[in-house]
């Protein structure tokens, strides 16, 4: 965790209160160790008024999705202090529980605008549960591979502060899909083109084609923009070890980690498409041809070609 003391109208602190500080900065970082230490930053201003002799402490806390906040006065610094970490130790676990909870309200919700996508369909009963089935267990993968695909082309980012845009582009493809699909259902089909009018549908927007009547009955969300980024942001946390297995990584090439998103962006569509998916988002590579159209052959050789440019730029960035 990055660090930052000011002090105001404070010459020196004592040696019992930087032993306190020590103290609370460890028992914040021990809350916070499921948080990239490299996107955590506290600022902790000490303030001292002689006139009216008090001393405020004011912590804020960046995490870079969210900014926690805390500030107390007293008679002492050391009192000040303590329940200023106090205050912020609660935010942080308020926040934290959110973080654990928020993902399975929007789960909630993405599957229950996935139900409503199939309600319409012209389809006998029977292949309309079974489509329905079949996205609800896949759903969570839909999810990742267009918020990927949306980051990678940088739509997501200026456009989707809230997953509204995830949640249409998935919709639509449910709605084509199954438009397309008649009685006739074949779950690996369906599932291939599934994925197929994802990516179809995120290039007509790129191109500008893709016009879509907005309802005014459509459901409208409340948006908290600081909330909701923490589920979309890139897996900055993801152990590079795992992705790129061989290659050592110092602590001072921290930044040369961060620099994998903009690397991949990079990468030719199929080869990014390959490598994220199976080593990042947990697919298979028979589910990865199923996709492209490909022999699986053909994407496990894609994945080691975008890991050997990947690593090529990563050692050429580090020089």
């Amino acid at each position: 965790m990055k660090l930052e003391v000011v002090k105001r109208n404070i010459e020196t602190l004592s040696e019992s209160f930087e032993e306190q500080l020590e103290q609370k900065i460890k028992k914040l970082e021990t809350l916070l160790k499921n948080f990239n230490p490299d996107l955590c930053f506290l600022k902790i201003d000490l303030q001292a008024d002689e006139k009216n002799r008090t001393y405020t402490v004011y912590l804020k806390l960046d995490l870079r999705s969210k900014v926690l906040k805390a500030k107390k006065s007293g008679n002492t610094l050391q009192a000040s202090a303590n329940e200023a970490f106090k205050a912020l130790f609660r935010e942080v676990k308020k926040y934290k529980e959110f973080l654990r909870r928020e993902p399975e309200y929007r789960r909630k919700r993405f599957a229950e605008s996935a139900k409503t996508s199939v309600s319409p369909l012209q389809l006998d009963e029977g292949v309309k549960s079974v489509y329905s089935d079949l996205i609800q267990s896949i759903l969570h993968k839909l999810i990742n591979f267009t918020r990927r695909e949306l980051l990678a082309r940088d739509l997501f980012k200026e456009n989707d502060p809230s997953g509204a845009l995830v949640k249409e582009i998935i919709d639509e493809a449910i709605a084509n899909v199954g438009a397309e699909i008649g009685n006739q259902f074949n779950k690996r089909e369906a599932r291939r083109k599934l994925y197929k009018e994802i990516i179809k549908i995120i290039d007509q927007k790129i191109k500008g084609e893709h016009k879509r009547p907005i309802s005014l009955e459509k459901e409208v969300y409340e948006i908290d923009e600081e909330n909701f980024f923490e589920y979309y942001q890139p897996d900055e946390s993801l152990r590079m070890e795992d992705i790129l297995p061989g290659v050592k990584w110092p602590e001072e090439q921290e930044e040369l980690k961060l620099s994998l998103q903009e690397i991949l962006e990079e990468l030719p569509e199929d080869l990014r498409q390959a490598f994220t998916l199976t080593q990042m988002n947990d697919f298979s590579y028979e589910e990865v041809a199923m996709i492209q159209d490909k022999p699986v052959e053909q994407i496990k050789e894609e994945v080691e070609k975008a890991r050997k440019i990947i690593q090529e730029k990563l050692t050429v960035d580090a020089l």
